[in-house]
């Protein structure tokens, strides 16, 4: 029997636990805010501040997605905050202005994919994509060159791997900044909802079995998506102070704290 769930209310304790992060992202939101004042001071300055403006936004997804009820699917977010946390450590440990110029350099490579699979696929004719393509490219190359003329050439790749604008896999960055744990608790678990193996469908296997199949929110427990969240936010919040000296290490202390008390009130509430 397939039925779809009906509207339900969110859990006291899950709501409790999911304001308390609304409060935890704002507060850090309003932390790093000092260093929109120092956006023209480099391509890192501005990279750095979007990508964790991007961490944030990731983490008001999230909060959506569990307050619907879909924390299982959340974690599809989570592996995202993880990776996009790591490019932030990456780019603030040094030579930041090229790595930043590395980052923005790959935009090309992932342009070019994305035309030949649209030209592949019959939705751009090969012409077009060329005329594109050397249109964008003359824009990149006069943006590099000027740079350049700065003083500032893209960072050489960090290592071999292919998928990545650095070079480095996510399970190399990890290691690097010894976040281990981001990848072992996070982004491995988290993965398997994007490649949708075994246990991504646990859920769907124990309902077949029980012969009783829900469609919609269930509100399964969003505690590992809430941690993921706060440990990559707080973590390039103390990126983005350090890089910016913006001296907020007081005020994200007390934000930290207040989060892992709410966090223990909701595993002790279970």
């Amino acid at each position: 029997m397939i039925r779809d769930v009906s509207r339900m209310e969110l859990p006291e304790a899950q709501r409790a636990l999911l304001a308390s992060l609304g409060r935890f992202l704002r507060g850090h939101s309003e932390a790093t805010a000092p260093a929109s004042q120092h956006l023209d001071q480099g391509p890192a300055a501005f990279l750095l501040y979007a990508m964790f403006l991007h961490v944030v936004q990731l983490g008001r997804s999230m909060q959506e997605l569990c307050i619907e009820g879909h924390a299982i699917s959340a974690r599809l977010i989570g592996r995202a905050m993880v990776s996009a946390a790591l490019g932030i450590l990456l780019i603030a440990e040094q030579d930041s202005d090229s790595r930043a110029l590395l980052f923005g350099s790959f935009q090309g490579t992932v342009r070019r994919q994305r035309a030949a699979a649209l030209v592949k696929h019959g939705h751009l004719s090969q012409k077009r994509a060329t005329e594109l393509e050397a249109e964008q490219a003359g824009e990149d190359t006069q943006a590099l060159a000027a740079h350049a003329a700065a003083g500032t050439l893209p960072a050489a790749r960090l290592g071999k791997a292919q998928t990545g604008w650095s070079g480095l896999s996510d399970h190399a960055l990890a290691e690097r900044f010894k976040k281990s744990g981001w990848y072992d608790l996070f982004y491995g678990p988290m993965s398997d909802q994007s490649h949708v193996n075994a246990a991504a469908i646990d859920k769907e296997i124990s309902e077949l079995l029980a012969g009783n199949v829900t469609i919609g929110g269930n509100f399964d427990n969003p505690f590992l998506v809430v941690i993921a969240a706060c440990e990559t936010v707080s973590h390039s919040s103390e990126a983005l102070d350090q890089f910016f000296s913006i001296g907020s290490a007081a005020t994200r202390a007390t934000l930290d704290q207040d989060m892992m008390q709410a966090i223990a009130i909701f595993v002790r509430a279970r």
